[in-house]
This record gives C-alpha cells, sequence and structure tokens, in this order.
C-alpha cells in the first residue's frame, strides 16, 4: 500500500461482504454508520454482518484503489448477560463484586450497563446494594479497558477463566471473539494453555459442527501431538483413524469415512507424512520424520575414522599408558572412541561410565585436543564436572539456546574435538536432531554415555535403545561392576539380577550407603517409619538436607504409601522443622497449598515458561496477590496469580508412576456393567481424583477410593482361548495362576499359555435398584424386563439405521414372538407398528416411523447404524440383573439357537463381546470366536459367534436368561433334560494348581473322617484321578465337591481354598494371543484388596535427577506396582545413600519382576532396513 492519505481514525458501522478471509487478515467492504460504504483490509478476523468500530487510516492502495487500512478492531455488539456476570465476579482487577452482584448487574442493565456505569454510577450502586466507591472504581478500570471490554465479556460468557480471557486478548485483541466463533480450532497449540479438548468445548458452546472440517483436522493432529506426549514417533493409520473417530464423536454413520478423508488431505498437503514399513502405513509429523531420517543418516557415519587419531599406529599402547587402571571392557571402549567418528558406551550403575569418561577426557589432554562434556539436565552436568575436574554444561547451553532460538547449527557448529554426551537415555528425538545439526563429524567425534536399564526419556523417541539394539553406531556395554564402584552400586547392580541386598555394615557415625528396612508388614508402619527418619534421622545423624538431598519413590498415588498422603505429612513435617509452620489440616479432595520452601515437580513440558515435565523447583515466594516464584535449578519462573500454569506443579517429596486399563473395559459395579471410561468422566488426563463406588474385586465386593485418567499409552492386549480380552499399560498386573497357586504379573510378563484369573457371576454387585425411566416425549418409559426384550429384539433382527425417516423395523417367521413384539412396542413406547409380508415367504415385517420413540431408542443407545456397528445399549448394561436377563433373551430369541450347544451368531464384534461378558457377569461361561472375515465382493459382513457349553451353563442359561420363542424354549428343554445338571466333565477352566490343591484337600479330608472318609462315595474317585493326573480340577468339580463336602472350609486351608473358588466363582483360561498397541487408559484405586474384576478378569489397581539420598518403597500393599527396573532406578537416583523400606516378601518380589519399552520410532524401523 501507499503512504497513508489521512491520520489514524476510527469509524463505526457493519461488515457487509467479506472478499477474502484466513486466520489473520481479511478483506471486504464495510459500510459505516451514516452509510457510506469503505473497502477494507488488515490483519484482523470478522465475519460479515458483524458490527465493529475500525480503527486505521485511509490509504491508497496500487491496484485496489482507496480503502481502510485497519490496524485494529473494537466490537461493537450488545452486552451478554451471562458474560458481563463471569467478566465482573472473576476479575481479580475488580474489587468488592462477587459473583451474586455481578449477576444482578448483569440481568439488571444488560446491553446498556457500559452507559450506566460511565453516566450513572449511583444506580448501578443502588441496584447492586454495593458502596457507590466500589462502583466508582469499576468505572475507573472499564474506561482504561474501554478497547476491549467487548471482547472480554463475550469470551466470559463461554465459561472461560479470567486469566484464560486475558491471554486469549493479549494475544489476538478484539480479533479473538471473530476466531473463537468462526474457527476456534487455529488457536490449538499456540496459545498456552488451548489444547484440542479446551477449544472443542468452547466450539460446541459456539455453535459449531462435530463434523466441521477444521475440527476433523485439528482432532487427527491432536491424536498425533497425543502419541508424542507418550514417548511414540507415529501411529498406525488405522489405529489413527480409530483414535480420531473415539475423540471426535460425530455422531455420523459415515464419521470413519470422513475423518479417513480429511486425514487423506492432511498428507496430501504435507501438514502430516506417511510412510510404509513392513504392511502398514505409519503416520507422523513431518518434522519428526525428518529429525528422525537425518539422525538416521548421522548415524550411518558413526563407524568413520576418528579424525584426531586416525594417524596414530599403536593407540593401544598409548591408552595403557595414560589409563592403566581401565579393565577390560572400559579399555575397549576407550579404543572404539579414538576408532570411530562417534560411538556409545553403555552399562549399569557402578560399571565405571564415569572412570572411562575421564579417561578419554586425559587422552584429549595428551594430544592436546578440545574435549567438551554436556549431559541433558543441569545435575547430570554437574555431576560430570565433580567427577572429571573439567566443566560440563546442559545441551541447551552448549547449543546457545536464548529461549527461542539456538545459536548453533550446522553453519555455527559446536567447536569441540571430542564431545562426550552423558546421560543419553534421557535424550529425546528432538534434542538429538538439534545436537547432532550443530556438530561437524569431519572435526568432532562424539561419544554418547548412558545407562540402558534407566527409564526412557520423557520426550518422543528412544535414541540410546534405538542404537544399542541396532547396533547401528560402534556400542561397548559395560557389564561389570568395578571394585571401585562402592556398595551402592554393586547392590544397584545386583537388583537387574532379582537379587535385594542387605544394608551393609558402616562404622558408628559413618554414613552407609546401603539401608534396608523390610521387617513392617503393615503400610502405616513403613509411613511413620520414614517420617520418623525425616524427622531424626536424615539430618541430625546422616548429615542429608531434607529438601535438596532426599527424595521419596513410591509406586502408588493413594494409601498410606501414596504419593498424596505422603506428600502432605511430608510438607507438614517439614515446614514445621525447618521454619516452625504450622501446616492447616488439607480438606478431602482437595490439592494441599504451595508454602514458601516447598518441594515441587513441574509434570508437563512447559514451552512458554521454559520448563519441562520432570523438572523440580522450590517455592521461593508467594505473592499477595496468589504469584508463586518458583527456583528450578537457579531459574526463577514467575508464575501470575489464577495461571492454569499452578495446576501444573505438584509437591515433590513423593513421586510415583501409574499403570491402567483401556477405557472399554467392562466393571462389574452396583450401578451395573459400565465402562471403566465412563467412571472416569470428567477426570483430567494425568489426574486422579476421588470416586466410590461398589465393584466386584478379586474377593467379593469392595468400594473404590478413587479414579485415574492415564491418557493414551502403549498397552499389551491379551486374547484368551474362550475369547476373553484385556489391553493393559505396561505397568498393569492381571491375577494369574500356576501350580504354585495364584500370583500376579505385569501385563510384558504375561506369555502364551499363562493362565488368567476371571469372575463368574459377579451380579451380586448389582444390588436392587429401581428401573431406569427415560423422559419420552408425552410419556415417561420404564425400562423394564419387557422394554429390555423388545432392544433385545431390535439388537438382534432390527434395523433401525434411518436417521430421516427414524424407521425402525424388525423381520422374523415367528408369528408368536412377532406378536408380543408389536404388542410389547404399543404398550412400551405408545407407537403401532405396520406389519407387511416379506414378498414370498413366511416371514413379516413389522415396521413404524415415529421421531419421539426413534430418539428415546437412541438415548438408549440404539444408535443409527448398520449390524456391524450394533452394540448392547448401554441403558441395558446400567440395568438391574433381571433387565439385562431380559435383554439377552429377545436377542437370543432373534439371533441364537440351540443345537448341541447354545449359540449366537452376530455381525458386530462388539455385540458379542458385550453379550459374553454380559453372560459371565451372570456366571454362564462361554465361548466368542469370529466365524469369518468380510467378503465384500459377496456383501458379507464379518460374522462372530458366542456358544454356550457343558450342562451346567445349559441349566444355569435356562435358568436366568432363557427363550421366550416356543421352539426354542422346546429345544433348550430338551437339551437340559437330556443332560446332566451335575455333569463335571469339561476341558475348560483347568486351574494349574489343581492336583497339589486336592492332594492337600484329601490328606484333609482323612485326618477329620479316617482313611475311608465319609465322602469317598461321592468325590473319592474324582479326587483320585485328578491326584493322578487322569483329570484336571475344572470350576465344576469345584462345585461338585463343595456340594458333597458339608463344613469344607473346616478341613484345613485346602478346604477353604476350594470354598472360595466355590464362592467366588473363580475361572481360569489360558492366553491364546498377545498383541500390542496404544490405548487411553484408566485404573481405579481399592483400599482393600488392591483389585477389581475388569472384562471378566482379575486386575489389580494400581522420572532422571539423582539426589544425595533416595528413599524407595517396596511393600505389598502395591505389589501390583512392582517391577524391577523402577527398583533400579530408584535406588541408582542415590549418589550417596540408598533407603528401600517395607516388607520382605514386597521387596523381594519387587527385584524379581521385569518391565519391557515399546516405544514407535522411525529410527528402529530406519536404522533396520524397514522403511
Amino acid at each position: 500500500m501507499s503512504n497513508a492519505t489521512t491520520e489514524h481514525i476510527r469509524i463505526r458501522g457493519e461488515v457487509e461482504r467479506v472478499f477474502y478471509s484466513s486466520a489473520d487478515f481479511s478483506a471486504g467492504r464495510f459500510i459505516t454508520e451514516r452509510g457510506e460504504r469503505v473497502s477494507f483490509a488488515g490483519n484482523i478476523v470478522v465475519s460479515e454482518n458483524q458490527p465493529l468500530v475500525l480503527h486505521g487510516k485511509f490509504v491508497k492502495h496500487p491496484k485496489y484503489g482507496r480503502q481502510f487500512e485497519v490496524a485494529s478492531i473494537e466490537l461493537d455488539r450488545q452486552m451478554d448477560a451471562r458474560g458481563l456476570a463471569n467478566y465482573l465476579a472473576n476479575n481479580p482487577d475488580i474489587k468488592g463484586i462477587g459473583p451474586a452482584k455481578a449477576r444482578i448487574i448483569a440481568e439488571r442493565f444488560g446491553s446498556d450497563f457500559e452507559r450506566s456505569l460511565i453516566d450513572e454510577p449511583e444506580k448501578v450502586a443502588e441496584a447492586a446494594k454495593v458502596p457507590l466507591p466500589v462502583i466508582e472504581s469499576l468505572r475507573v478500570h472499564w474506561l482504561e479497558t474501554s478497547h476491549i471490554n467487548q471482547a472480554m465479556t463475550a469470551l466470559a460468557a463461554y465459561g472461560l477463566t479470567h486469566h484464560q480471557v486475558t491471554k486469549l486478548v493479549k494475544k489476538l485483541g478484539n480479533n479473538a471473539v471473530g476466531i473463537i466463533e468462526h474457527d476456534p480450532y487455529v488457536i490449538v497449540g499456540e496459545i498456552d494453555g488451548f489444547g484440542f479438548k479446551r477449544i472443542d468445548k468452547i466450539a460446541r458452546q459456539v455453535g459449531i459442527a462435530k463434523d466441521n472440517p477444521n475440527r476433523v483436522r485439528a482432532g487427527l493432529q491432536f491424536c498425533i501431538e497425543d502419541a508424542l506426549d507418550q514417548g511414540d514417533c507415529w501411529v498406525e493409520y488405522e489405529d489413527l483413524l480409530n483414535r480420531a473417530n473415539k475423540l471426535l464423536v460425530m455422531d455420523t454413520l459415515d464419521s470413519r469415512e470422513q475423518i479417513e478423508r480429511y486425514l487423506d488431505e492432511l498428507i496430501d498437503k504435507k501438514a502430516l507424512t506417511c510412510y510404509a514399513a513392513d504392511s502398514r502405513f505409519l503416520v507422523a509429523k513431518p518434522e519428526i520424520r525428518q529429525m528422525e531420517e537425518d539422525l538416521a543418516r548421522v548415524f550411518a557415519r558413526g563407524k568413520d575414522m576418528n579424525p584426531h587419531f586416525r594417524d596414530l599406529p599403536d593407540i593401544d599402547s598409548m591408552i595403557r599408558r595414560i589409563s592403566p587402571r581401565l579393565n577390560h571392557r572400559q579399555h575397549e571402549a576407550a579404543m572404539m572412541v579414538c576408532k570411530h567418528a562417534i560411538s556409545l558406551i553403555t552399562g549399569g550403575a557402578g560399571s565405571g561410565k564415569t572412570f572411562t569418561i575421564d579417561a578419554i577426557t586425559r587422552l584429549c589432554e595428551s594430544r592436546k585436543l578440545k574435549a567438551v562434556l554436556c549431559a541433558p539436565t543441569g545435575k547430570a552436568a554437574k555431576r560430570m564436572e565433580e567427577s572429571t575436574g573439567q566443566s560440563a554444561s546442559t545441551i541447551h547451553r552448549l547449543l546457545g539456546f536464548d529461549g527461542k532460538t539456538y545459536s548453533r547449527n550446522a553453519e555455527n557448529p559446536i567447536s569441540a574435538d571430542i564431545l562426550i554426551v552423558d546421560e543419553a537415555s534421557m535424550i529425546d528425538v528432538s534434542l538429538a536432531w538439534r545436537l547432532f545439526q550443530a556438530i561437524n563429524l569431519e572435526r568432532t567425534a562424539v561419544v554418547l554415555v548412558g545407562d540402558h536399564n534407566q527409564l526412557p526419556p520423557v520426550g518422543p523417541g528412544n535414541i540410546l535403545r534405538d542404537l544399542i539394539e541396532s547396533k547401528a553406531i560402534p556400542t561397548t556395554i559395560l557389564e561389570d561392576v568395578v571394585r571401585q564402584a562402592g556398595v551402592l552400586k554393586e547392590n544397584s547392580i545386583a537388583i537387574l539380577k532379582g537379587e535385594v541386598r542387605k544394608t551393609c555394615r558402616v562404622e558408628d557415625g559413618l554414613r552407609g550407603p546401603w539401608y534396608v528396612a523390610n521387617q513392617h508388614t503393615e503400610a502405616e508402619r513403613v509411613q511413620q517409619f520414614i517420617l520418623d527418619i525425616f524427622d531424626q534421622v536424615l539430618s541430625e545423624k546422616l548429615g542429608f538436607d531434607l529438601l535438596r538431598d532426599v527424595q521419596v519413590l513410591t509406586p502408588t498415588h493413594k494409601g498410606p504409601l501414596g504419593t498424596a498422603e505422603l506428600n502432605i505429612r511430608l510438607q507438614s513435617l517439614i515446614q514445621k522443622k525447618l521454619w516452625d509452620y504450622d501446616v492447616l489440616p488439607v480438606q478431602l479432595g482437595r490439592r494441599p497449598k504451595l508454602l514458601v520452601g516447598d518441594k515441587v515437580i513441574q509434570t508437563r513440558n512447559n514451552y512458554d515458561l521454559e520448563v519441562m515435565n520432570g523438572s523440580m523447583g522450590y517455592v521461593r515466594d508467594l505473592g499477595a496477590d496468589g504469584s508463586l516464584t518458583v527456583d528450578f535449578d537457579d531459574k526463577m519462573v514467575f508464575i501470575e496469580p489464577g495461571s492454569p500454569h499452578r495446576s501444573d506443579l505438584q509437591l515433590a517429596y513423593a513421586l510415583t508412576i501409574h499403570k491402567c486399563i483401556s477405557e472399554d473395559t467392562l466393571i462389574p459395579t452396583n450401578r451395573g456393567l459400565l465402562p471403566i471410561g465412563e467412571l472416569a468422566s470428567g477426570v483430567p488426563e494425568k489426574t486422579s481424583l476421588p470416586h466410590e463406588i461398589t465393584i466386584a474385586a478379586r474377593d467379593g465386593i469392595e468400594s473404590t477410593e478413587s479414579i485415574y485418567n492415564g491418557g493414551f499409552k502403549p498397552v499389551i492386549q491379551l486374547r484368551t482361548r474362550a475369547g476373553f480380552e484385556l489391553s493393559g499399560s505396561y505397568e498393569h498386573p492381571v491375577l494369574t495362576a500356576d501350580e504354585n497357586g495364584f500370583c500376579w504379573k505385569l501385563m510384558p510378563e504375561v506369555v502364551e499359555g499363562d493362565v488368567l484369573v476371571l469372575r463368574r457371576d459377579t451380579v451380586s454387585v448389582q444390588r436392587n435398584f429401581d428401573y431406569i425411566k427415560m423422559p419420552m416425549v408425552g410419556r415417561e418409559v420404564t425400562i423394564d424386563e419387557e422394554a429390555a426384550w423388545i432392544m433385545g429384539v431390535m439388537v438382534g433382527d432390527g434395523n433401525y439405521s434411518d436417521h430421516e425417516d427414524y424407521r425402525v423395523e424388525v423381520t422374523k417367521g415367528s408369528h408368536d414372538l412377532m406378536l408380543r413384539y408389536i404388542a410389547g412396542v404399543q404398550k412400551v413406547l405408545g407407537v403401532r407398528t405396520t406389519v407387511r409380508q416379506v414378498a414370498q415367504g413366511s416371514r413379516f415385517t413389522a415396521y413404524f416411523h415415529n421421531k419421539a420413540a426413534r430418539d428415546l431408542l437412541y438415548r438408549c443407545g440404539l444408535d443409527y447404524c448398520t449390524a456391524p456397528d450394533k452394540s448392547v445399549p448401554p441403558v441395558i448394561l446400567r440395568s438391574s440383573p433381571n433387565v439385562q436377563a431380559a435383554f439377552l433373551r429377545g436377542l437370543f430369541d432373534t439371533d441364537g439357537g440351540v443345537t448341541g450347544l447354545i449359540v449366537l451368531a452376530t455381525a458386530s464384534e462388539r455385540v458379542a463381546r458385550e453379550v459374553h461378558l454380559l453372560l459371565l457377569h451372570h456366571g454362564i461361561v462361554s465361548k466368542r470366536y469370529k466365524m469369518r472375515d468380510a467378503i465384500p465382493e459377496k456383501d458379507w459382513s464379518e460374522a462372530w459367534r458366542v456358544e454356550i457349553m457343558g450342562a451346567s451353563n445349559f441349566h444355569l442359561f435356562r435358568s436366568r436368561v432363557g427363550f421366550s420363542e416356543e421352539i426354542k424354549e422346546f429345544a433348550l428343554e430338551v437339551a437340559c433334560e437330556t443332560s446332566n445338571a451335575e455333569a463335571i466333565k469339561s476341558n475348560w477352566g483347568g486351574i494349574p494348581f489343581g492336583r497339589k490343591l486336592i492332594r492337600e484337600f484329601r490328606e484333609e479330608l482323612r485326618r477329620r473322617g479316617g482313611r475311608n472318609y465319609p465322602e469317598a462315595r461321592d468325590i473319592g474317585r474324582l479326587l483320585a484321578r485328578i491326584i493322578c493326573g487322569a483329570a484336571k480340577l475344572n470350576h465344576l468339580h469345584v462345585e461338585h465337591i463343595n456340594r458333597h463336602v458339608s463344613d469344607i472350609a473346616e478341613t484345613g486351608k485346602a478346604g477353604m481354598e476350594l470354598d472360595r473358588l466355590f464362592r467366588e466363582g473363580f475361572f481360569f483360561d489360558p492366553v491364546v494371543e498377545i498383541g500390542s498397541g496404544n490405548r487411553h487408559v484408566y485404573d481405579v484405586s481399592v483400599p482393600g484388596s488392591h483389585s477389581f474384576v475388569g472384562n471378566g478378569i482379575v486386575n489389580h489397581n494400581s522420572q532422571g535427577s539423582e539426589f544425595p539420598c533416595s528413599i524407595v518403597i517396596a511393600h505389598k500393599s502395591h505389589s501390583f506396582m512392582h517391577h524391577r527396573n523402577l527398583l533400579y532406578t530408584g535406588v541408582t537416583r542415590a549418589k550417596k545413600t540408598a533407603i528401600i523400606v517395607g516388607d520382605h516378601w514386597g521387596i523381594t518380589n519387587c527385584a524379581k519382576r521385569v518391565q519391557v519399552d515399546a516405544r514407535k520410532t522411525f529410527l528402529s524401523l530406519l536404522l533396520a532396513g524397514g522403511v
């Protein structure tokens, strides 16, 4: 544009036309309040018919002529009463007006508020019944912010906090309202605190459709970002579609097809990238893929010669002369560094990594080479300095990072001959790429050093693991614990072999490196022991700084040994001990207040504050206005009052890790059979909130204490012989059985053939409760047995996919069933049906068109879908057992039958899975499997089958479910009459420890009744067959034995166990298939047995800094979280002293369990040649 023709002015009017609009620019025609038409353009976001005040100047454009160049805008709209009330009540700069007064002002004055406040403040004061000075103060503030008041109140109407509103307006100005109302998804990721889920919630209020293209694109991008947050660098194409479909809930039959179309569009436009690998299609952010490709090319040069040692004839002798104390493997590592451009040294604690680094630096000194040392964190860099006597820095500082840009890059590489990078296990893809972009391998040789037993980095990727597994660069693994390592590191290494060594002896007055306190069988005693040593030992006798030197590590969040209670107790103790400050009690369910001196941890990456997830800090100041100053490793961070950043901080005296199961896992509760994801509705990701509900546990019925939302995580997927399935995170334990009895196993430890423990007949958890009542136009519908039966018929033989005419039809050949269905629909829904005979057949179709009835069915859970996408309506899962049974009866009346078995055939995998679990819930064991895959050329869907087998299950089905259809009921009667209800022969449900148990039980019977004990006539032959191996004890045998042995629990331990197996309805099923994937996962906390039933299977409920002293808790009360790497990582965080606290069994058990990491990276595929 040319120079301005006038000074800056303001014009009021309305946008008539928008000729062009983007995320940050609009051009169009404006009608002023005097009726003049003016062309305008500027970096604004506007829409047609929008009243505005434009600020700017008239200019002459060389192409478009005279137009108004817009510098900024003011909204010119009626004041929204809800937004005004929210703004006045929540603005910390407005004093003396709370929510009640704000609502009175907003409702009384509405759009006339601004004029009344400016011209007649006394009327506002009188209406709100507040002193006039309060309103005068409000008037001053309003005038000072007049240019943004409209935007602030408009945004406040969407339920945003004042801090959030301020952030939006500060970043976007008055454009914020236009962007929020027309395309809020452009904000996602651009402003901290405004991720997809928060923006999506605002978009729902604005009225943006669920299938809006920008929403779908943003949802897909969010799924990719979420995978990165979990450490994965890519997501499989089909998995991404499933995640996005689950996230977006578009309520259309073709939602997946729409998502796939927009995904392909994002790939075509290079917003995402897609690569083929081993018949899979992998989707990722282009920059992540490019980074990993660049890294793969760099590592391909790892075997190049080190430019500084290529001319030396006898490197071996030189190393021996300069560092004669290196052992064989350390010597090999030093040789490798001298020979190659990139090399890797790895090993456990005490293997001599630091000693080897020191030798390499002395080699460099002898050759007058410049050695530069760095590490990912400040603590690790300081440790390098202490151990080598040479300066070291963080990687970010070495790269010249100023908070926004890096001064070191390919054009300005790091000045070093040898670069040694410690703690390489903590380096993610992005940081590794930045580092190697700034290295010229023609001049600088690189040495990566790290412990391959440590946990992976917080960010995406697993560089160290990928390099070790691929052997892409020369690698030396230091396997031996050297003598100089000391007791602490020797004992840490022993944990990797499953051994926990006892407390080491020390002379009086000296601090020991290794303490094991395994005498505390009760969790409360462990807690008190920790509090006692904080109060009397750690500082007074061992000389540790309680804040900076000591870290407590525990596997669980709840209970006496959970982070929540430990942090509260330790905060109170330390505040009193160090500063004589009495901490007020914390209210139940509330977070403890942060106080000056508290140790805290950052729980999310915050790029605005430049504080990363896992960073530890100390509260240095609390402002009177609620602001907070935190010292993160000598970096002072100021957090504004009301900022969402504050919620990212947690007390860090005790830290933990979580494990979980997938969101669709069905949990038997007192409110029905519910998905765990539904129980966690409203729980933010990575958060645990109080939640009490009665559930089926390992032994009987218990109550939960809280529920945890774990977000997306890699999961292990298990499938049993009978078709039961469970997906759980790598830390998640399930109950298994072997020849020695019951045992908990982490998901990665489960192998094919392992036997999982399931619970039958969990309906006892459902207390008697009233029928669910659903509102319908003109009536209230009770979801009773009749309504449930009708829905069963609809799911079985119904077609209810029509969302235009609301047609629901059922086609069936049975006249009696059809008559009952027609009468039931009229009785329950108040709708008359039309009946038509199917052409040239004996089948009839009954159908109705009724929007109100169809809407009710939709709210019950009958979506507008075709057969493959049907499901058991959620209202049925939430209903009482007799209603569930009626639904099953209607379903089996239509899609079921009796042959040699009771069978159900369906095109829906979900229906088969949920019916399979409903039957187990009612005590009926069945088998689920796929009969055939889909055959598109024949227009056949895939088919699934549920089979009920065995006489006892026949009789259970007849008594608890049965058929209404006459011919099928007759067939069931025949099957039951011709079979023995007490038959005990079965190839299913074999109990692995049955032989041992029965041998002990027979001895107990003989002790009670003599060698020819009275019960021998009924069960003696069975016991003998099991003991000699001719039969395998199963759940039917257990029932038979319990029927024929009176007072069985009084015979002894074996009798008590048989009584328990019978009462709890355990069923044993071997694992036949194991897979992996990524799922949204959750967990519940059960204080009693720490267990719960999910998908029929019994489940157990449930960082990188170093400290001089690490206290690691390993107790039987949280054995479900035990695994070796956590215990190892905990004790190796101790630089001087490790203290393991718990009971003997818990500590020993923790050392026996092994964890597996399965991050998805391009680098691993590229290095293996798989992409």
